[in-house]
């Protein structure tokens, strides 16, 4: 069988499109991002691209594949994975995501020497789904232990130099298998404090404990934990989802939007708690 590689012409929209729809169900992603094909005899099996170096985590080069069971169960994917590292010297650290029904994908990758690293799971639950009390026992219990959890509301320039070291302490904690790059903390700033509907902190004998914040349309944005503090973050972290929750409701919010990551044991007890199916996880493998 004739195999071969090339670049996507407009032309082939309507095509990959439709693999798009079958491999990756309803996580499509835009044709146009598509750029190099797989083809044996004119049949199309498979899609790839090389994603724009991540400044936030600069230490990966990310590759982009949309593949048939039958050209991942054969071998024949390893001709486009092999084209897509081209571009780079050999030796260059590699990243990518698939979808978890995509088996014969991830087979097809553990035999190219990549490992699975991370889970994702980006619920969207009803508000409805909550129960009235969700996280409230948690927030009178951290109370009972010297706690205090306040919504911010004024945000002085050295409140966010305090926020900001604390997301990144925590950032670097949960990102170990693709650590992030050395910004200047004003883009730091920006990643986790822009755009932000409401913030929660919880202090003790005035000191930084955790931390929550939502973003428009009820996007669950950072949320985390100091070292100092973790012998009671799941019990933190609940009780900030209280209050998040409580805030939705205020708003009149249908949903809550998540982004829970394995890499991080409060993502996990969060995801532990929801009173809904996750859903499908999107996972990372790497070199």
């Amino acid at each position: 069988m004739s195999l071969n590689v090339r670049a996507a012409r407009r032309s082939d929209q309507a095509a990959v499109k439709a693999l798009l729809k079958t491999v990756r169900q309803d996580d499509p992603g835009r044709v146009r991002d598509w750029a190099w094909l797989l083809e044996a005899e004119g049949a199309l099996l498979g899609a790839g691209y090389l994603a724009p170096v991540n400044t936030v985590h600069p230490h990966r080069m990310t590759i982009k594949l949309c593949l048939t069971g039958a050209a991942s169960l054969s071998g024949e994917a390893a001709l486009l994975l092999a084209h897509l590292q081209t571009a780079y010297p050999a030796g260059t650290p590699w990243r990518v995501q698939v979808l978890e029904h995509q088996q014969a994908v991830r087979t097809f990758l553990g035999a190219q020497g990549f490992t699975l690293v991370r889970r994702t799971w980006t619920p969207e639950v009803p508000l409805s789904a909550f129960p009235a009390d969700w996280g409230r026992a948690e927030w009178s219990q951290v109370g009972a232990l010297g706690y205090t959890i306040q919504g911010e509301r004024v945000i002085t320039p050295e409140f966010r130099a305090e926020l900001t070291l604390a997301h990144l302490e925590h950032y670097r904690a949960t990102h170990t298998v693709n650590p992030p790059g050395n910004l200047p903390l004003s883009k730091w700033e920006n990643i986790f404090l822009d755009d932000l509907d409401a913030i929660w902190t919880a202090r003790r004998s005035g000191r930084l404990a955790a931390f929550a914040s939502l973003r428009g349309g009820g996007e669950v944005y950072w949320f985390g934990t100091l070292p100092e503090f973790d012998h009671d973050a799941e019990m933190l972290n609940a009780a900030l989802k209280y209050s998040e929750v409580a805030q939705a409701r205020e708003e009149g919010l249908p949903s809550l939007n998540f982004e829970l990551d394995s890499t991080s044991p409060e993502s996990l007890a969060v995801l532990r708690r929801l009173p809904a199916e996750p859903g499908e996880a999107l996972l990372t493998y790497q070199t």
